[in-house]
């Protein structure tokens, strides 16, 4: 069984990535916030999810990314509204998925 603790600071990621992702794509963001080092976040999210905290945040932001393209913005408007500092990042980004 998963200490408590552990199932805690998952929630509080997913609902830190829930309200940050659009401005924040930083595992050491993610971390400073809830109090533990980048390395520790990512050890639970692997534990408890099967994915690093990086991939995590990656496939939140590809996800909204696909649904800003559904809605007809461009790579661009979508990479500014992401915040994303290259345009390129985020097509490889998205012909990965």
């Amino acid at each position: 069984m998963v200490p408590s603790r552990k199932r805690e600071i998952l929630a509080n990621f997913y609902l830190l990535l829930k309200q940050s992702f659009r401005r924040e794509h930083m595992v050491q963001f993610y971390a400073s916030e809830l109090g533990i080092t980048p390395k520790h976040l990512s050890v639970i999210t692997k534990e408890l999810t099967g994915k690093p905290a990086i991939e995590l945040i990656q496939n939140v932001l590809v996800e909204e990314a696909k649904c800003l393209l559904r809605q007809g913005l461009s790579i661009g408007e979508i990479a500014k509204q992401l915040h994303f500092s290259d345009q390129s990042f985020l097509e490889n980004s998205l012909s990965e998925m």
